[in-house]
């Protein structure tokens, strides 16, 4: 969150947001033209209710966002989906 505020200066990004929850490692993956607040709300309690409850009971968490324009794909559908293959592929679970 705190890091939210400097990296919105620099103006949003469209592309993928991949949220980590390093004490249970899992993954929720998610895409929006505005991925760093889309991402943001996941702890704010009006995103995915499981990553709040976590996040709201102590879990320790990280947070990646992959540009659409770095990514080598035209829509977000397709980064979403890769990285979703590529982390069921690891044996990660996901929300």
């Amino acid at each position: 969150m705190a890091q939210r505020k400097s990296l919105t200066q620099q103006g949003e990004i469209t592309g993928i947001f991949i949220v980590h929850n390093a004490t249970k490692d899992l993954y929720y993956v998610g895409q929006s033209a505005k991925a760093i607040d889309r991402a943001a709300i996941q702890f704010l309690g009006r995103g995915n209710c499981d990553v709040y409850a976590d996040y709201k009971y102590g879990d320790s968490f990280s947070v990646r966002i992959i540009p659409l324009s770095e990514s080598g794909y035209e829509s977000l559908n397709e980064p979403k989906r890769t990285a979703i293959q590529a982390l069921e592929a690891a044996g990660e679970e996901l929300y």
